[in-house]
Parts: structure tokens; sequence; C-alpha cells
């Protein structure tokens, strides 16, 4: 496991005994207030390096695996202003992943084109709607490109952002969610061969689906009843029936939440 600790500015690697337990923690330095990680092969050496947002200096931090549980010293690149979430794909189709940014205080995106030696170009940035927080990628409509949905947790909305096909992005378009939306997955919850999305709104206790049509278009919201304060959902199928499932958390009451679907 890797894990970013805000209050030391680290990425810990906890290293798995192979029985569900793991070691004491390898630590890091990375930028400073960390808040997200992600992994990925970004030097095409079949070995995991991780990236790392800093939202105190509105950076994000590389750090190439060796191969044995420790990391080389970090390598920063700018992004935009109080960088929060982090994915990673192959959005421009030339073979090797790139990196996109959530900035929330200046509501953008950043996009870092990866060169595939584990380092990458300067940011291009895209304007999204106020207060992005979480984001998530997905083939909404259908074209083999990765494209973006965002949740923005001060307005109550979802951005939409599709890729032109060559990691560029079209103009972003929203839709209402529920009350602060801070965390979103995609998924094909209806077994419609489309992604759809799940979203966890903390001011609201509930979690919302919006069904994609397969074009980039999403229907209205469809309520579930969440635990109080939900900050987290995921998407999995959790008791091997074929149909995605979904796990929500919730920090104000410790708990885990799993909502097993019931579609045909």
């Amino acid at each position: 496991m890797a894990v970013v600790s805000y209050g030391d500015d680290t990425a810990s690697i906890y290293l798995n005994y192979g029985n569900g337990t793991f070691q004491m923690p390898i630590k890091n330095s990375v930028g400073h207030t960390p808040r997200s990680i992600i992994s990925g092969d970004y030097n095409n050496d079949t070995i995991l390096d991780l990236v790392v947002s800093n939202q105190g200096e509105n950076t994000i931090s590389i750090l190439i695996g060796l191969g044995n549980g420790e990391f080389k010293t970090q390598i920063k690149y700018m992004v935009g202003t109080k960088p929060r979430s982090l994915v990673s794909n192959d959005f421009n189709h030339d073979g090797k992943l790139d990196l996109i940014v959530v900035n929330e205080a200046d509501n953008t995106i950043s996009v870092l084109n990866g060169r595939g030696d584990g380092t990458f170009s300067s940011q291009v940035t895209y304007p999204t709607a106020s207060d992005p927080f979480d984001i998530t990628i997905g083939d909404f409509n259908n074209d083999s490109s990765m494209d973006l949905a965002i949740a923005n947790i001060g307005i109550s909305t979802i951005t939409i952002l599709l890729n032109n096909r060559n990691g560029t992005f079209a103009a972003y378009y929203t839709f209402q969610s529920g009350r602060y939306p801070n965390s979103i997955t995609s998924a094909d919850l209806n077994n419609d061969n489309k992604l759809d999305l799940a979203v966890a709104s903390y001011g609201e206790q509930t979690v919302s689906i919006f069904l994609g049509d397969g074009k980039g278009n999403f229907s209205s919201r469809i309520l579930y009843p969440a635990v109080n304060s939900p900050n987290f959902v995921r998407a999995g199928d959790f008791n091997n029936d074929g149909k995605i499932d979904m796990a929500v958390t919730s920090d104000a009451s410790n708990s885990l939440s799993i909502f097993l679907n019931s579609c045909d």
C-alpha cells in the first residue's frame, strides 16, 4: 500500500507479507501538504512508480520505483492552485501514460503528457466548473478515448469533458448532483455496456446514480440513501454475481456500506 501523510509531507509504503498483513512503513519525502497518490509504470520498466499531488505548494511529485519497495528522490512539476485528485491513462494514444490533476482553487485541470521515460511535459490547463474536487475517467461516448467526469463540491454539479481522441478535451458541460459531491466513480451499473456514474454527496447523505447513454450524456440522478456524511464511493463486483456493486465510506460514522446491485 502507498499512503500520503499531509502532516509530515511523506508518502509511506507498506509492503505486504503475502498473508494480508504489512511491514512497517518505508517513508519517502514528497511536497508540502500531499493530498492524493496514484501508481503507474511511467517509465516503461514494468516497475510501479508513484505520483503525489501537493496541495500546499501547487506541485505534483513523481517517484520512480526501484522494484524493491523503494523509490528515487522525487521530481516535481508545477500544476494549478490547490491540486487535489489525480488520474493517469494514455489519453493521447501514444502508448505512454499521461497525468491529469484536478486543481480545486483555480477551477482547472492540468494535463501532463508522459514521455514514457518517467518525465512529463509542462502542464496544459483546461477550465472546469467551480470547486472541482474528485475525478473519474471512462469512455463515456464509445470512441475508444478516455473522457473525464469531475465532482464539483462547492456548487453541487458534475462536469463532463469529452476527449477529442488526441488527448485534448472539448469544452465542458455540467449537470446537477446531490449537495456537496465529494467522490465520483464510473462503472457499467445497469449491464447495458455503457458507463454510468456513481456520486457520493457529503451534504445530503445520498449516493446518486447517473445512467450513461453511450454518447457522453447522462440521465437525471437516481437517489439512494447512504450513511451520514458519505465521503468515498467505489464500484466493484463484491459478491461475484457479474453485477457491479458499490462501496461507500463515511467519516462521520467510521463505517463502510455495501450496496449490492439488483439489476437484471
